[in-house]
């Protein structure tokens, strides 16, 4: 029962986390041409005859626009208990299905997601618990997608949501701090990072009794390089 409530926090914030649990799109443009017509003058002289001739010079200029499409299936996105440092275990892993996303997940165009848990820590005073949610939206709804999020997250009750300084990962993130008080363990605290990169989306929280930031950091980066 007290195990339980200690992961009260982690299962409020990844009830709205699991909206972010998204990768994967695809998204190319063709090749769009540009004509520029130029008029090139050129004078010569003839027998003290002047003529003026126009010359019409066509360049044609291609651009190519085209989104990164991640390849790899959505469990090799994963972490591994041999990406962190210090003793984890794996406690619970495997797809998320439809039903488990949020209706607004849905709408954002959800196609498929990953989820893996894993703990350290032998007493309930020092156990540290890193979840990650992997997921695959369109590219085209993808950045909506971590915003509506942030926005979420600072509307819930019952939770402080503190946003941390900005972090250099994936194409977009933000890193939050998150309190709660509970009438058995007092204060509650995790951290939470949220990123996107190419057309994934990807959640990564430390909880527990035991958290460490910059743990949390270590992880996202790593999780953060295995999208190729």
């Amino acid at each position: 029962m007290k195990k339980q409530n200690l992961f009260v926090l982690g299962s409020i914030i990844l009830s709205i986390f699991g909206l972010m649990l998204m990768s994967g799109c695809i998204s190319e443009e063709k090749p769009t041409k540009r004509v520029m017509t130029t008029e090139k003058k050129t004078t010569s002289t003839i027998k003290e005859t002047t003529l003026e001739t126009t010359t019409t010079v066509k360049t044609t200029i291609t651009s190519t626009t085209i989104s990164h499409t991640v390849t790899k299936d959505i469990s090799d996105l994963a972490l591994k208990p041999s990406d962190l440092t210090g003793n984890y275990r794996i406690k619970d892993r495997g797809p998320r299905l439809r039903s488990d996303v949020d209706e607004e997940a849905i709408k954002f165009g959800w196609k498929e997601g990953y989820y893996i848990k894993m703990e350290r820590g032998e007493s309930l005073s020092d156990i540290t618990i890193i979840e990650q949610a992997i997921s695959r939206y369109p590219c085209d709804t993808i950045s909506d997608v971590l915003h509506y999020v942030v926005n979420k997250m600072k509307s819930m009750e019952n939770v402080t949501v503190e946003e941390l300084p900005s972090l250099d990962i994936g194409d977009e993130s933000k890193a939050f701090r998150m309190k709660m008080e509970n009438d058995l363990w007092g204060e509650l605290k995790a951290y939470g990072i949220i990123f996107i990169k190419d057309d994934i989306y990807e959640t990564i929280m430390v909880s527990g009794t035991s958290t460490d930031y910059e743990i949390l950091k270590e992880a996202a980066k790593k999780a953060e390089s295995k999208i190729e």
